[in-house]
């Protein structure tokens, strides 16, 4: 999954010197199924990409996703600012 991460007016944020976490958890439960580091790719651009595996996709269902910034003073932000990314893991045909 890559995203650009921006701010409540759209504006890319410049995450540079910052970590970032990927969060994943089924719609209505509140038991996280990822916690797991993010990668950075061009990090004054707000790049950052988190690359699935296969225990990740393992159950089918609807997903409400978000990315948390850990920027270089210790301060946290999560990304999107209002709301979450949603993902549908489909069960495969055969």
């Amino acid at each position: 999954m890559f995203v650009v991460l921006q701010d409540a007016n759209f504006n890319v944020v410049n995450i540079t010197g910052s970590t970032v976490r990927f969060y994943m958890r089924q719609i209505g439960s509140s038991q996280v199924k990822i916690d797991a580091p993010a990668q950075i790719g061009s990090a004054p651009d707000g790049e950052v990409l988190y690359h699935w595996t296969e225990e990740d996709t393992d159950t089918a269902g609807s997903y409400q996703c978000e990315f948390e910034v850990t920027y270089f003073d210790n301060t946290t932000e999560t990304f999107p600012n209002g709301g979450y990314i949603r993902v549908n893991i489909t069960e495969d045909i055969a």
